[in-house]
């Protein structure tokens, strides 16, 4: 029997301008709508225009998607449940009606690309001495002296 290929051990890819520029694109697809009659009908609207234009195709980064009516702005920490900011889903808040999953894997897009940082380095000054070095200090206790001078580390 032949297996999946898995992805535990898999790193997502790194997030490039480019990604960027073709999300700050697709965002302009499909503008976000008020929660009016109006921006209901845009957004139905808007809806049958994604299914023509991508059938039963994947959700990505290029295609977009039309968010619901009255919703967060995408990559504003919404809750990906109900699509509305100030909680997360896992805090069991939501109150409106949950969004579709295919809304749900767009704001997930939008959420990783718009909230993308840099990793910020820490240097941790260990009590390790010339002769453990090459352990990496991995094995050994680090100290709180992060090499600042006196006072908390930073």
């Amino acid at each position: 029997m032949a297996g999946g290929q898995g992805n535990l051990f898999s790193q997502p890819q790194p997030i490039t301008n480019k990604d960027r520029e073709t999300l700050n694109r697709s965002l302009t697809y499909y503008p976000l709508q008020p929660n009016s009659p109006e921006g209901v009908a845009i957004w139905q609207q808007q809806l049958r225009d994604w299914r023509m234009k991508n059938g039963e195709g994947q959700i990505t980064v290029a295609t977009g998607f039309p968010l619901h009516p009255g919703g967060a702005k995408p990559g504003s920490g919404e809750c990906f449940l109900c699509g509305q900011v100030g909680h997360h889903q896992d805090s069991r808040q939501c109150t409106t009606p949950h969004i579709s999953g295919c809304e749900r894997t767009f704001c997930t897009i939008c959420g990783r690309i718009l909230h993308f940082r840099l990793a910020v380095e820490v240097n941790i000054v260990s009590m390790a001495g010339d002769e453990f070095d090459w352990l990496n200090d991995q094995m050994l206790p680090s100290t709180m002296d992060q090499g600042n001078g006196e006072g908390l580390p930073a």
